[in-house]
């Protein structure tokens, strides 16, 4: 689903021992950035590094009517979180800006920090909600799973882990809207097929 922005509690004992960064697209950091999910076994589902950088880079067509953040979450010196903020100058509502590329360990002080990081850098594009997650756009990974964890992945289905949408849910984000997809049999899709043709 996507998600969007309300109130939340902080505690500064509790975000203390994180940093957040700016990730620049021509740095060392930015491939670091990139293979953060693989490298740290956060979500083998995730976009490859290739697509990210591919997705992320200088040469991205989104940049031609859209602007993008990329925040890095660090603890004792360790990447542990990533997000992208984005801002599409073609979205229907100007209200709306995005998070996506959404990464992170599982802790609620990461997740806090990142969010905080990427509201506070669209409130300054005047944007006052934030929807997500979603990667630049609908034609790159979006949506949040939030149920059928234990069936195999199917392509263009969201990925993620478990505990996303709970860290989510904890800062005060809520679904607005909500899919199902259904995994049936190739007997199943033949009836299926058959029911229609006869029809």
């Amino acid at each position: 689903p996507f998600l969007s922005a309300g109130k939340r509690d902080r505690s500064a004992d509790e975000v203390e021992q994180y940093t957040i960064a700016t990730i620049d697209r021509s740095s060392p950091e930015f491939h670091d950035f990139a293979v953060l999910p693989h490298a740290r076994s956060l979500n083998s589902l995730a976009p490859s590094a290739a697509d990210v950088i591919l997705q992320l880079g200088a040469d991205s067509l989104f940049y031609r009517h859209g602007e993008a953040r990329l925040f890095a979450c660090y603890k004792n010196g360790q990447l542990v979180g990533r997000v992208v903020a984005s801002v599409d100058h073609h979205f229907p509502d100007p209200d709306v800006g995005h998070f996506g590329y959404f990464e992170v360990c599982q802790d609620k002080a990461c997740a806090e920090m990142l969010m905080r990081a990427c509201e506070e850098w669209l409130r300054e594009k005047g944007k006052t909600r934030i929807e997500g997650p979603i990667n630049l756009s609908i034609f790159a990974a979006y949506r949040l799973q939030t149920a059928g964890f234990a069936t195999q992945a199917f392509p263009g289905e969201p990925r993620n882990p478990k505990y996303y949408p709970g860290l989510l849910d904890s800062l005060g984000y809520r679904k607005v809207a909500l899919w199902n997809s259904w995994d049936i049999s190739a007997w199943a899709l033949l009836t299926l097929r058959a029911f229609d043709w006869l029809k």
